[in-house]
């Protein structure tokens, strides 16, 4: 058992250990800016994690495709939202107002010109 509390595992990737254990009092070479070859070593560790981790995530969200997938999948949320939009028209004609715009954020849609109409004449609300 550790006294480190617990770090997230990024799937794939190890737990970044930002304390690497250096024989105490054992010199370190230093550059004229003072900075030691553990220091430095250090730093670039640091940075070549923080890209790995960002890579990890671009694939976890865009998949492991090339651009072509990344664009295939673009062109399907285009055309998601085209069909919602056309339902949401026709659900907000019917029962509450189309008095909204088609690049206005959907859930707004949602809460402010079709949810209003649906519970009107609730008694419980």
């Amino acid at each position: 058992m550790t006294d480190q509390p617990d770090r997230p595992a990024f799937h794939g990737l190890p737990p970044f250990e930002p304390f690497l254990l250096v024989e105490s009092g054992a010199p370190q070479p230093t550059r004229n800016d003072g900075e030691t070859e553990f220091e430095r070593g250090y730093i670039e560790g640091a940075r070549q994690y923080r890209i790995a981790l960002l890579r990890h995530a671009i694939r976890e969200i865009l998949g492991d495709g090339g651009p072509e997938e990344i664009e295939a999948r673009r062109a399907n949320w285009i055309v998601e939202r085209q069909e919602l939009i056309a339902a949401l028209r026709d659900v907000c004609s019917r029962h509450g107002d189309n008095d909204w715009s088609e690049t206005d954020y959907l859930a707004d849609v949602v809460t402010k010109h079709l949810d209003p109409y649906l519970f009107k004449g609730d008694e419980n609300e």
